[in-house]
């Protein structure tokens, strides 16, 4: 693996991470391609509803 795919890589695990609330407890690539394919789905449907819910505030707050 490449230092920029490894780099994407730990980006993807830490983004979980912080999205999900859960902690990445593996140490090997492996783990961490096995993490990120397990709750990447879940991190993207988060990642939607916060930009939805942050879109819709601010569309709030330019019509008043």
């Amino acid at each position: 693996m490449e230092k920029w795919q490894l780099d994407a890589l730990n980006f993807e695990v830490k983004a979980i991470e912080t999205f999900l609330g859960i902690t990445f407890e593996g140490e090997t690539v492996e783990q961490k391609q096995e993490f990120v394919a397990a709750h990447k789905d879940k991190r993207t449907e988060v990642t939607s509803e916060l930009l939805r819910t942050a879109y819709e505030d601010n569309e709030g707050e330019k019509s008043k």
